[in-house]
């Protein structure tokens, strides 16, 4: 029972529920780019929000699945970072890191946008 609820454990229901609660987390920006209504919103904007729906699968499978992990490794073999220390294992943070980064400067723009628009009916 125990190894089940271990959200350590790649595969087990915890992180099946953990799955299921980020890819839930994410519906909304789905529903964003799927509106109709939405068309005040720049096609920046609307990239941001699809990319964000596609994260969500992603992130889903990923904790599932445990790919980080499995990339982490095969990097961390490749290049020795953080061999012998506290980082040894999160090598995966040097690739997933420049998308993230990518991400905010997306998120900065959607949201300058998004301020423009509500100042402009207000």
């Amino acid at each position: 029972m125990w190894y089940e609820l271990d959200l350590r454990v790649e595969g087990s229901f915890a992180t099946w529920l953990e799955s299921i609660g980020i890819f839930l987390c994410f519906l909304p920006a789905y529903a964003i780019v799927r509106s109709d209504k939405n068309k005040v919103i720049s096609p920046i904007s609307r990239l941001f929000f699809l990319a964000l729906t596609a994260a969500a699968v992603f992130l889903a499978a990923d904790e599932m699945l445990g790919i980080h992990e499995r990339v982490g490794e095969k990097m961390g073999n490749a290049t020795n970072l953080g061999a012998g220390t506290f980082l040894e294992g999160f090598a995966w943070v040097f690739i997933y890191g420049p998308i993230i980064l990518g991400g905010f400067v997306l998120f900065a723009y959607t949201v300058r946008d998004v301020m423009k628009y509500l100042t402009s009916e207000t």
